[in-house]
């Protein structure tokens, strides 16, 4: 199964975030460029930095697709190990199909329950989210 989600990017993950250079710019924004009496801390600096970056990912996360292991005859499937998930948006199952075939499901928690009426198969499939 595959599973279309938006995950949420912590900053040490921000693949163009560049920390000291993101800090320079705020300085400059708040007129706090004496390197001899800085006003905040790089410290400060960073946590208003990464609490900012934290809520533009929830209004803006990045899209990630994952493979996901399947359990033959179950529609219930544990999606506890999506990190930093936001949303699903799609489900997928079977993979790999043209046209692709995806599914309704409910979401409850780190469980998501596949409603239609096809079942996991007896060969071992994946989710993808």
């Amino acid at each position: 199964m595959t599973a279309g989600a938006r995950r949420a990017v912590p900053l040490e993950q921000g693949a163009d975030m560049n920390l000291p250079a993101m800090r320079a710019i705020v300085r400059r924004d708040l007129h706090d460029e004496d390197f001899e009496n800085y006003r905040w801390s790089d410290d400060e600096l960073d946590r208003h930095i990464a609490r900012a970056l934290a809520q533009f990912s929830l209004a803006l996360p990045v899209e990630d697709t994952e493979d996901i292991e399947t359990t033959d005859g179950s529609r219930e499937i544990d999606i506890s190990q999506l990190s930093d998930r936001v949303m699903v948006q799609a489900v997928e199952y079977p993979t790999g199909s043209y046209p692709r075939s995806y599914q309704r499901f409910a979401l409850w928690g780190d469980k998501l329950t596949i409603l239609s009426d096809r079942v996991v198969s007896l060969s071992p499939h994946s989710a993808k989210r």
